[in-house]
């Protein structure tokens, strides 16, 4: 998967400083379990690589996190934040990307305007912070089919068998897209760990699948 990625210095790994996106649909995108358990085991590797105990604000108006199961990061690295609305959601993101300290920021969204998603890039950048975006839509809200977005990478989960996950990255600015199954890593040097490369199609049919039968 690191091959994906662009080269940061002399390696290859998730970029660092920027936003990311990560999204599912059926069942998992009322839940956001999918994207939170994924950006978590992502996260654990990012405070790895940044060999510090500086902490991650988790921002959500649903206040159902559950940190003990979140594979590879330490709940005792979270700062829990729920505003009232996702207006809320973006601001205090915002505000602790421009303030620092932060290993990494994390916010639960549905809709989000693409300039909105500009701007929390653009502090991602500006601060050398990282930010995910975890796509969830409560209450059935219908996911819209494409939103534009300013994230560096834009992934798109199901779920798998064995608790593994299936991951296509949908977008990767001056890097390659592609389509694995991946479960939890060991939790520090690999916090994810590809199972099996998947074709294109062959993950788009399985996670269609998904869908149908209510697994995704």
């Amino acid at each position: 998967m690191d091959q994906c990625f662009p080269l940061q210095g002399e390696q290859r790994g998730l970029p660092l400083g920027a936003l990311h996106e990560i999204g599912t649909e059926g069942r998992g995108a009322e839940t956001g379990e999918l994207p939170a358990a994924f950006a978590a085991a992502l996260i654990g590797g990012i405070c790895t690589r940044l060999r510090g105990r500086a902490p991650v604000l988790w921002v959500a108006t649903v206040p159902d996190l559950y940190p003990p199961g979140l594979p590879s990061l330490d709940p005792a690295r979270l700062v829990l934040v729920n505003p009232r609305d996702i207006v809320g959601v973006l601001a205090a993101m915002e505000v602790a990307l421009r303030e620092g300290g932060f290993a990494a920021v994390v916010g639960e969204v549905g809709a989000m305007a693409e300039v909105a998603s500009r701007r929390l890039a653009f502090a991602c950048q500006k601060h050398s912070v990282t930010a995910f975006i975890l796509r969830r839509w409560p209450h059935g809200q219908r996911m819209p089919d494409r939103q534009a977005s300013a994230a560096t990478t834009r992934w798109l989960l199901a779920s798998a068998p064995a608790g593994r996950w299936q991951v296509r990255l949908t977008h990767m600015r001056g890097g390659h897209t592609g389509s694995w199954l991946m479960e939890v890593g060991d939790g520090t040097t690999h916090p994810v760990r590809v199972v099996a490369a998947l074709a294109d199609h062959t993950a788009a049919a399985d996670f269609e699948r998904g869908q149908a039968t209510g697994d995704g």
